[in-house]
């Protein structure tokens, strides 16, 4: 878990100081949408631009933070999972709760890795207005992110299918 709370908080520095460096040399209208083609289709001053950069970050960083305590208050009767009974049960709540906090945050990694690799080709193409990111390259990095959500998700569930002995093996 400290592992993953160090990735956590380096990706947060990383995007925090990229926008930043990269604030100053940004065209005052940002591109944000670009056609299959790679044109620009619409676009944001740059300071909106900063700001939803910025306010990503501070989304994911607040779900980081509350989260844990907020899960841990919701009654039994509202999780859906399987063996939900015997994972909730007090001698397992705790480590329940351990659980799926681990897994939240390898999920908002995973979303902050995927903003992030967005906004490096969003900043790219704005300063270098010849560059084109290829169709090829955003599918293969959305794809990639929505094989993350799935694996992410099943990987959740599998977990919490295991009981008694067969939740050591």
């Amino acid at each position: 878990m400290k592992l993953l709370r160090l990735i956590f908080f380096l990706l947060v520095a990383l995007g925090i100081v990229q926008s930043i460096l990269d604030y100053p040399q940004l065209p005052d209208k940002v591109a944000i949408q670009f056609s299959p083609s790679g044109h620009p289709t619409s676009w944001v001053s740059k300071a909106a631009f900063l700001s939803i950069n910025i306010i990503e970050i501070l989304v994911l960083v607040t779900i980081f933070i509350i989260m844990p305590r907020f899960i841990s208050k919701i009654p039994t009767k509202y999780w859906n999972f399987p063996n939900r009974d015997y994972w909730l049960s007090e001698s397992k709540r705790n480590q329940t709760f351990q659980i799926i906090t681990k897994h939240l945050l390898v999920f908002i990694i995973g979303m902050l890795l995927f903003f992030e690799i967005i906004n490096y080709y969003l900043i790219k193409m704005n300063l270098t207005p010849s560059y084109a990111v290829s169709m090829h390259t955003v599918s293969f990095f959305i794809i990639g992110f929505v094989l993350f959500v799935i694996l992410w998700g099943m990987l959740l569930v599998l977990r919490f299918a295991r009981t008694g002995a067969s939740e050591n093996s």
